[in-house]
């Protein structure tokens, strides 16, 4: 569902599929004991559901000043599944929620231009917790990014512009790997892949 004005633009996105001979990500540490061994593949997990809403919205202000939305929530499920390791030894996962798929996302961008030709954007975006992987159940946190930039015409041709990613320094992880790594037992544990710190720079662009 669509809905346009001369200030504002929303698309309304219902959706719901379902799943057969799904494909899903697998890591498995394949000898106990020997870290060098864990692998990752691609197995199919037999069935499941999608469904969910997503909405964009763009609201004008005026002139200068205009705000983005954009939101979504996801239902997702995979149904019960096996798969092989080392030695014809099987492991079974699913009947939850897929992984890297957020229940709740959303981003916020709000976008202005004064009267001296400064662009400036800030962005909020928003991740509710999910499965790192489809071979264990560890979850990420949820987390919110904030960044900004700020813009300008320089000449006829170029573009400089001073950004901030992360600005507030959030510090969020993205992937999980459970295996065992650290002797002398080897014991299986969380590994997490961290985001980018806050990052400040300035760029200088062509607009052709």
């Amino acid at each position: 569902m669509k809905y346009f004005s001369d200030k504002m633009y929303t698309n309304i996105n219902l959706f719901h599929g379902l799943r057969v001979n799904q494909q899903i990500s697998i890591s498995s540490q394949q000898i106990e004991g020997d870290p060098n061994s864990f692998i990752f593949f691609t197995s199919n997990a037999g069935s499941g559901t999608i469904g969910g809403i997503e909405l964009e919205s763009k609201i004008k202000f005026n002139q200068n000043t205009a705000i983005n939305i954009s939101g979504s929530f996801l239902d997702s499920w995979v149904d019960k599944f096996t798969y092989t390791i080392d030695n014809d030894e099987r492991e079974s996962g699913g009947s939850r929620k897929a992984a890297m798929a957020p229940e709740l996302s959303g981003s916020m961008n709000l976008h202005h231009r004064n009267a001296w030709g400064f662009e400036s954007i800030l962005k909020i975006s928003y991740k509710s917790n999910y499965y790192y992987s489809d071979s264990h159940n560890n979850k990420s946190n949820a987390y919110m990014v904030t960044d900004i930039s700020v813009a300008k015409e320089v000449g006829k041709n170029f573009i400089l512009t001073f950004w901030g990613t992360n600005i507030l320094d959030e510090r969020y992880s993205t992937r999980g790997f459970y295996f065992g790594l650290l002797p002398p037992d080897y014991l299986d544990q969380l590994f997490e892949s961290y985001a980018d710190p806050r990052q400040i720079g300035i760029s200088i662009t062509n607009k052709f």
